[in-house]
């Protein structure tokens, strides 16, 4: 299931209740970023590989910055579950844009990514995230398992590749 938040709610019922993660609007907030800096990124590796550039949020995402957040993560939802967040100034106060989580035999992933702004093809980036966030929420195993999986993988090929040390 994806989520698509255009209004504040809590999303208690999908994380522990202790961890009290809501959707909540940027405006009048730290994190609306018109006194200080915010920086906002997306993992790109996996998941998002399809998304070009680096991690940061540049000009290509105008369309879609979010007008909401989502507050309450972890420090394990950020290290796991987390795909896209913002922060301001010397990485302070961390909210999630992009976060994915299991519930019963499925997955669920929730994005404030404003993704229906334009009608559906006119923004690149907005067709590129939606398509990427549906193939996140049907996608098997824990992100950690994926990127764990990803890793090996990769050294493995890179063992596969000939040295380019010269032979002696």
């Amino acid at each position: 299931m994806v989520l698509l938040p255009e209004s504040e709610f809590d999303l208690s019922p999908l994380f522990p209740h202790w961890q009290a993660v809501k959707v909540k609007a940027r405006k009048d907030t730290l994190w609306q970023g018109d006194w200080a800096s915010t920086f906002g990124w997306l993992h790109r590796p996996l998941g998002f590989s399809r998304v070009p550039g680096e991690p940061l949020l540049d000009e290509t995402f105008d369309r879609v910055l979010p007008t909401y957040v989502i507050s309450g993560c972890n420090l394990l939802d950020f290290q796991a579950r987390v795909h896209a967040g913002l922060v301001i100034g010397w990485v302070h106060k961390p909210v999630a844009l992009t976060v994915e989580r299991r519930y019963g035999k499925g997955r669920f992933v929730a994005s404030t990514f404003r993704l229906f702004r334009d009608p559906p093809g006119a923004d690149p980036t907005a067709t590129v995230l939606l398509d990427s966030l549906l193939a996140l929420a049907m996608a098997q195993g824990s992100a950690a398992s994926r990127d764990r999986e990803a890793i090996i993988s990769e050294m493995v090929e890179r063992a596969r590749l000939p040295s380019s040390l010269p032979s002696r």
